[in-house]
């Protein structure tokens, strides 16, 4: 497994202000997603999420989604070092992905993009 980006997570009330400032900044245009949850954009290393209660408040909780190569892999490694996994993998719109917890109760997001989304991400 192969840690190809990283991303910081930012639960926000709404995209709109946020994302269009990160647009500004990085000279690039989001990536737009809705999962059945939540609304999520990528913007300059950003992740941005709207804050939510559903199934996926505990993805909310990570500061960072790390984009591998290989989510089986990373599934392997992750638990072979008792890391917790909190929510396991999943597909969602992006790809598949997971949350783990990797030290001290702080939680990681772990996700492989499929590839429309890796070709524009990555």
């Amino acid at each position: 497994m192969k840690i190809l980006k990283t991303l910081t997570r930012y639960t926000v009330d709404g995209l709109d202000g946020p994302v269009e400032l990160f647009e500004t900044l990085s000279g690039e245009t989001a990536i737009r997603s809705h999962n059945g949850y939540t609304d999520i954009a990528i913007v300059g290393g950003a992740l941005f999420a709207v804050a939510t209660d559903g199934p996926v408040a505990p993805a909310a909780r990570a500061k960072a989604v790390f984009i591998v190569d290989d989510l089986d892999a990373a599934v392997a490694e992750l638990t072979a070092r008792y890391v917790g996994i909190i929510v396991p993998a999943t597909d969602v719109p992006l790809g598949r992905r997971l949350v783990a917890e990797v030290a001290d109760g702080e939680l990681a997001e772990f996700m492989q993009l499929n590839a429309e989304s890796a070709a524009a991400l990555l």
